[in-house]
């Protein structure tokens, strides 16, 4: 059964690591949302312009904090900047190739094969959260969430049916990475606070 998303379209506060995606692949991931929209009422489809995949988090969007999250974010964002930035500029650019979709109460989401270098920047994400005295928490799975749901109680069988016609097969090269305030729920609006640029490939010689 569905579960009601109450943060949809809501003002928020969140601090997050997030990897935008290439045109094709969001137009390809746009093209599943079309054909699963039509599996269930009061369904929200997440813009394709704003399709992205959340590398790591420092501030949840879903947790309280005290002080704020702003207040956090003035004491360590530019710590925590600084030593995304340290690591993520030795980093190989990668890609993010979506396989298979996942359908929980939640949401209905596009699955990425795991990816080493996105491993790294949320073992370092977790150390700058407990640095701070917050407990360490980061996502477990490599995903770009495509849909969310407006009400409660939906049957899911049918949109797990088209589900298992739909699987995405697309990917998206990374070569940059960027730290984002997001400011209404889920990423409808945002703020860049800073570019954390992967290693650039060594020139042949």
């Amino acid at each position: 059964m569905s579960r009601e998303d109450p943060l949809l379209g809501r003002d928020c506060r969140a601090y997050v690591v997030q990897a935008d995606l290439a045109a094709r692949c969001r137009v390809a991931l746009a093209a599943v949302q079309e054909s699963l929209r039509g599996g269930l009422r009061g369904v929200f489809v997440c813009p394709p312009s704003t399709l992205h995949v959340s590398v790591a988090v420092l501030l949840s969007v879903r947790k309280d904090y005290s002080p704020s999250k702003d207040a956090l974010w003035d004491r360590w964002g530019r710590l925590w900047c600084a030593e995304l930035d340290g690591l993520v500029g030795g980093l190989a650019p990668f890609d993010l190739r979506f396989t298979r979709l996942g359908i929980s109460e939640a949401a209905v989401v596009a699955l990425a094969d795991p990816v080493p270098a996105i491993d790294a920047i949320r073992q370092l994400a977790a150390q700058l959260q407990q640095r701070a005295g917050l407990v360490a928490h980061q996502p477990a799975i490599v995903h770009c969430t495509l849909l969310r749901y407006l009400r409660s109680g939906e049957d899911l069988s049918v949109l797990r049916r088209l589900a298992a016609e739909a699987r995405p097969v697309c990917s998206s090269p990374v070569s940059e990475l960027a730290m984002r305030r997001e400011l209404v729920y889920p990423s409808l609006a945002s703020q860049a606070l800073a570019e954390l640029p992967l290693a650039r490939p060594c020139p042949h010689r």
